[in-house]
């Protein structure tokens, strides 16, 4: 007896904690980073359009706008282009998956730095979490 009550509890818990992929309506949102040097915000819009917001350590906020053309999607990955209009050979590329359970809906990829030339010169590790 003892064993199926803690068969079922285990199988109710498993269906409550199960965390699911990120579909492309989820990314929909205010986002904000959960660790870093860096401080991010992206907010898409229902349109995918919207801002990505990076505010380093002793640094100028910098806040760089984009269109529905820059979001592309692929299989479970969100990848958007972001055109740095003050440093034109300087472009950043978000590439972020992501799951959401419960209350949480988290995503994490690499936020890619390239040159003028299409050329990956950095990148950072990027978490971030949905405000709700």
């Amino acid at each position: 007896m003892k064993r199926v009550l803690l068969l079922i509890i285990l199988l109710a818990l498993s269906k409550v904690l199960a965390a699911v992929a990120l579909e492309q309506l989820d990314y929909v949102g205010t986002w904000e980073s959960v660790q870093g040097q860096a401080e991010l915000t992206v907010n898409i819009s229902s349109d995918l359009s919207g801002q990505f917001i990076r505010s380093d350590i002793g640094e100028k906020t910098q806040r760089i706008p984009f269109t529905s053309s820059n979001v592309i999607f692929h299989d479970d990955l969100i990848i958007i282009d972001l055109y740095v209009e003050k440093v034109p050979e300087l472009v950043y590329r978000l590439v972020l998956s992501g799951w959401k359970s419960g209350d949480t809906t988290r995503a994490y990829g690499y936020l890619y730095l390239y040159d003028g030339f299409g050329r990956p010169f950095n990148g950072m590790p990027t978490t971030l979490d949905k405000k709700h």
